[in-house]
């Protein structure tokens, strides 16, 4: 940015400020009043007050506790698990150290994605 004799170039200095700008904007740091592309992510999400409202009705529609302690706890996976089946569809595969492995005790949970239901659209 300087050019000889400690002079800021004004020219690389807009670049690199708009440069900044540009990846602020793009991460969410910075936002533009009436924009829908670069709007404050928090424009996107109910309002505190009113979520604290809500929140009790939306945990009991999606099954979940109102702690979110007691739902990590139910999402924790066993450390020993037992693999059923066979691995299928890898070609080149080779196990480095097979005394290294860990012996699978407890079946693998299944789980299936679904996106949540919204209260609206209930």
């Amino acid at each position: 940015m300087a050019e000889e004799g400690d002079k800021i170039n004004r020219r690389y200095y807009e670049l690199c400020a708009l440069n900044e700008l540009r990846g602020a904007l793009r991460a969410g740091n910075v936002w533009i009043k009436n924009s829908r592309r670069y709007a404050n992510p928090e424009s996107y999400l109910i309002d505190k007050k009113q979520w604290e409202a809500l929140r009790p009705e939306a945990l009991r529609l999606l099954g979940l506790p109102q702690k979110g302690e007691r739902r990590l706890e139910q999402r924790k996976t066993p450390h020993s698990i037992e693999l059923s089946g066979k691995v299928t569809g890898i070609k080149f595969a080779k196990i480095a150290n097979p005394s290294s492995m860990v012996k699978m005790t407890k079946p693998v949970p299944s789980y299936r994605l679904t996106p949540p239901l919204v209260p609206n659209q209930i």
